[in-house]
C-alpha cells in the first residue's frame, strides 16, 4: 500500500525528518520524506497495510505540548 502524508506542526528544524527516516528503515517502509515551503513535512511511504498503520502511529509523536502534530494521510 502506498500513502502520501502531510504533517503539520513544529516539524522543521527539530529532527523530525531524521526520526521518520529512522522509524521507516527499522520497519522496512520504503519512500521519502521532505520539508515543504509552508513549514509542513511531506512523506511518501510504501509498505504492507499493517506495517503502514504502525508506522503512522509511531511518526505521530508529540514532544512538547506546543509541538502539535496533525497528519493528513491519503492513499495513492
Amino acid at each position: 500500500m502506498k500513502v502520501t502524508v502531510r504533517v503539520f506542526g513544529n516539524v522543521q528544524a527539530v529532527g523530525y525528518r531524521a526520526l521518520v527516516k529512522s522509524i521507516a528503515r527499522s520497519m522496512g517502509v520504503r519512500g521519502l520524506v521532505r520539508n515543504l515551503e509552508d513549514g509542513s513535512v511531506e512523506i511518501f511511504a510504501d509498505a504492507p497495510e499493517d506495517i503502514l498503520g504502525r508506522f503512522l502511529r509511531y511518526i505521530e509523536v508529540k514532544g512538547r505540548p506546543e509541538d502539535i502534530l496533525s497528519l493528513h494521510v491519503e492513499r495513492v
